[in-house]
């Protein structure tokens, strides 16, 4: 049951960002729900969806951006805030979702700058785009939070409020 909702979240996730980046916005919704899988689920589970992930994206997308290692670095990052950070209450997560628009951001930004130069770029399109790429995963991850939650604790899954614990009891 585990796996098939992992897979569920992770294909709406995917379909999700493909829809809204052929609009030409870019918005981490699968590295977010990587975050959340890897909180909640394992950092194995976690891993095994960044790496699968991340292909499916650079195949769909027809580009190589190295997303597989962006996503990896994400579930590095949420498996360190699941065991120094607090997981609980929902609210909090919003500097996580902060982070993880950094983590997915700043690599396809730095090699924009590099390939066209450092000049009014950075303040035409590099600032506006992290601000608003780091406001969306602020307000997303805590939604992403609460609303799979929802649907894990009606299916018996473990919840992202619960990991802390959870991992007490893996150990």
């Amino acid at each position: 049951m585990i796996m098939f909702y992992i897979f569920l979240l992770m294909f709406f996730s995917i379909i999700g960002q493909i829809l809204i980046g052929n609009l030409g916005v870019f918005l981490p919704v699968t590295a977010t729900m990587i975050f959340y899988i890897t909180v909640c689920f394992g950092w194995q589970r976690g891993m095994f969806c960044a790496v699968v992930s991340g292909l499916v994206l650079d195949i769909l997308y027809g580009v190589s951006n190295q997303t597989p290692l962006i996503f990896l670095a994400v579930c590095g990052m949420a498996a360190f805030w699941l065991l120094y950070q607090q997981v609980r209450p929902a609210s909090i997560n919003f500097i996580p979702g902060i982070l993880t628009a950094m983590i997915t951001i700043l690599p396809q930004m730095l090699i924009k700058i590099y390939n066209n130069g450092w000049g009014i770029y950075i303040f035409d399109e590099w600032l506006p785009s992290m601000f608003f790429v780091m406001s969306f995963c602020a307000l997303f991850l805590p939604f992403i939070i609460v609303v799979c939650d929802h649907f894990g604790k009606s299916l018996g899954l473990p919840a992202y409020v619960d990991a802390k614990h959870q991992l007490t009891i893996r150990k």
